[in-house]
């Protein structure tokens, strides 16, 4: 495994933050990885595949060797308190998960992340946190939401009832 060390700056990040309903941007900041949660990418229902992209994970380890980028948006986690496994958790990954990956490979202990909350302004955690999902990912050796992802993420927000679909809240 590869150790690189970056001199990590939240100051730096140029990037405004993600407007979208239900949810509010609290800050940006340095966070150790041992203390995010990340979920299994199974637990990931915007995506439509199951497991992570080694191709793009690999891709991502190529572009993070050459420096941060801080015009390009952090990944987005929420506060918490959770614990798994007997091991507690300060913060949980919302989006990030393959560049997350990359860290590891890279042998990085800590990186900027924006935190978000989400429900807010009467949005159920669900409309927030996917809605939010599929407009976020723009960062180098970007992997864009699909077709399939995002029919699976509408699916699932029927399924789930969700008020996003109500012409009320659309934007």
């Amino acid at each position: 495994m590869t150790q690189v060390k970056y001199v990590l700056d939240p100051k730096k990040v140029t990037h405004s933050p993600v407007s979208s309903p239900g949810c509010v941007y609290k800050k940006c900041v340095i966070l150790d990885l041992k203390n995010v949660y990340e979920n299994p990418q199974a637990n990931n229902p915007v995506r439509s595949f199951k497991t992570k992209d080694e191709h793009h994970i690999g891709q991502l380890v190529a572009s993070l060797e050459n420096g941060i980028d801080y015009s390009k948006m952090p990944p987005v986690v929420r506060e918490c308190s959770k614990i798994v496994n007997g091991k507690h958790y300060t913060h949980e990954l919302i989006c990030g998960h393959h560049r997350f990956e990359a860290f590891f490979n890279l042998g990085i202990e800590s990186w900027v992340f924006w935190v978000y909350d989400f429900a807010q302004n009467g949005y159920s955690y669900d409309d927030s946190l996917r809605t939010f999902q599929l407009q976020e990912n723009d960062h180098v050796a970007a992997l864009p939401s699909s077709i399939s992802d995002v029919a699976n993420t509408i699916s699932r927000l029927i399924d789930r009832k969700s008020t996003r679909l109500n012409s009320s809240h659309a934007n």
